[in-house]
Formats: structure tokens, sequence, C-alpha cells
């Protein structure tokens, strides 16, 4: 085989290893949250999770699902009229919605510290007072990063395939994270598919309520 040819190949490969390293290393991410959740490490957590853009993603998503009378027909009435209150652009509307991001950032990082979200018993209630409809039918069982599929590169980042196996109800859920740089450490900033997984479970509390 020709020198020059060899050079070429040799040329090609190192070009194409930064790409490889960069979808592994936001695969390996995932995998740090997995690990982050078996070991109850808050600190872990937060460093390969953007818990604040998440939660304000999945209260966008909560409240925009509770505007559209069919969903909003799947959740319980309390919490319909809790995120309908939260949709409006004035001061009370603003204030359920911080009190939500809130509760829902309590929730996640306490479901991690206190090993729950590791498949370590707790005895806490998901949720309790104005906000418990939020949380009723949240599963406080272990959860697993599971079946990490081949990062996508995206302008921004890498969309990462990945199963979240919940063993307090026994479902999958194949999520679509978003992997971005953030200061030199990679991070899941969203959940690409996360209105379809919402609306998957609703239907799950609707046949559970049947």
């Amino acid at each position: 085989m020709p020198v020059r040819f060899l050079s070429l190949l040799l040329v090609v490969a190192l070009c194409c290893l930064p790409a490889r390293l960069a979808a592994q290393s936001a695969a390996d991410c995932l995998v740090a949250v997995g690990e982050a959740l078996d070991s109850a490490d808050t600190a872990l957590f937060q460093r390969k999770v953007d818990v604040d853009a998440l939660v304000s993603q999945a209260i966008d998503v909560f409240v925009g699902c509770a505007s559209d009378p069919q969903m909003a027909q799947a959740m319980p009435p309390m919490l319909t009229l809790i995120l309908s209150q939260a949709a409006k652009n004035d001061a009370t509307g603003k204030a359920i919605k911080s009190m939500l991001f809130t509760e829902c950032r309590a929730f996640l990082l306490q479901g991690v510290a206190s090993g729950a979200f590791a498949g370590r018993p707790t005895g806490r209630n998901a949720g309790q007072g104005m906000l418990a409809p939020l949380f009723a039918n949240a599963s406080m069982g272990r959860k697993e990063i599971a079946a990490i599929g081949e990062p996508e590169s995206q302008d921004n980042g890498w969309v990462v395939p990945f199963t979240l196996r919940d063993y307090g109800n026994g479902q999958n859920y194949a999520l679509e994270g978003l992997v971005q740089d953030d200061h030199g450490e990679l991070r899941v900033t969203k959940i690409m598919n996360l209105p379809e997984i919402f609306l998957q479970v609703l239907e799950e509390a609707q046949r559970y309520v049947e």
C-alpha cells in the first residue's frame, strides 16, 4: 500500500477521533448521572444535570399540558387548577410558578439525597400541602439509567437517547437528553421529548385509577 495512502488514512482517523471522543463523553455523562442516583450523590448529580433548567422545562410542559382540554381531563382537578393559575401572566401566576419550581426542585434533589431513587426505603411522602396533587402519583422507587444509545451531534450539543427504568412503578421511559458543555463540564440540560413522556405518565395514571 502506498505510503501516501497510509498517511491519508491516518489523517482521516485523527480527524474523526475528536468527534468519537466527544460522543463517548456525552454518553459517559449519562453514565455519571446513573452513578449519582445509585450512590445518592447530589453533588455529582448537580454537576452532571442542570437541575434548574430541567425543572423549569418540566414546569413549562406541565402548564402547557394543563391548557390542553383533552390532557387536562386526565389530570387530577386540583392539579389542573394549580397549573391553570400558574399559566396566568400576573402576580398570582408568577408566585405559583415560583412555588412549583421550588417544590419540584426540592422533590428531585430529595429523591436523590435520601437514597429513594437508589432504591432505599425512606418512608417519606412524595409531596405535602397545596402541591401534594402534583406528586400524588410520583414514584419514589429506584431510578436506573439504562440502555444508553448512540449520541447524535447537534449544533448546541449532543442528543443522547437512554432509558429511565423506574422500579417504583415498573415502567420504562425512553428519554432523549440534550448534553451540553457548561464551562468545561458536560451536563444534561434538557429532555427533548419531555411532552411525550408527560403524556405517557398521564396515561399510566389514568389506567391506575381505572
